[in-house]
């Protein structure tokens, strides 16, 4: 309560004099029962027999995981490579060639419709930047693929 309320005076006079009646040991012997404290025991050291299992089961489980891991590692590069080797096999490809052919195409569709003696159009020029941007990208991802 803020020391400036007009309430403070009143309610201090009024605490002070509940403990001097000693009206509050009352209220307090009759309503709060004393609590018991808690015996102390002596603090025992654990030997390293007692949590070695846990630890056991831990470092297994850790070793489970990795093993794991590993496995799942090796199988999903050993399919990638199997899927990359069959798309060239059949002739067909990878994702990425059959992009970069359609991505050309799609740039000299967009080429063949310049007007000669005419600038190109803002939105034809943003669509060759951007099908040259994906071109560029795509060979990147090829390179990094083959690089494997």
């Amino acid at each position: 309560m803020p020391k400036n309320s007009p309430y403070y005076k009143f309610l201090r006079n009024s605490v002070i004099k509940v403990q001097e009646r000693g009206t509050h040991s009352l209220i307090r012997k009759r309503w709060i029962k004393d609590i018991e404290k808690c015996p102390v025991t002596p603090v025992r050291a654990i030997n390293v027999e007692k949590i070695f299992t846990v630890f056991f089961i831990l470092i297994g489980g850790a070793l489970l995981a990795l093993t794991i891991l590993l496995a799942e590692t090796l199988t999903m590069r050993i399919q990638q490579k199997d899927h990359l080797d069959d798309g060239n096999k059949n002739g067909t490809g990878t994702n990425l060639e059959r992009m970069y052919q359609e991505i050309t195409g799609a740039q000299e569709k967009v080429n063949s419709l310049e007007i000669p003696g005419q600038d190109l159009y803002p939105d034809k020029r943003e669509a060759l930047m951007n099908l040259e941007t994906l071109l560029f990208v795509i060979q990147k991802l090829d390179n990094k693929l083959l690089s494997k």
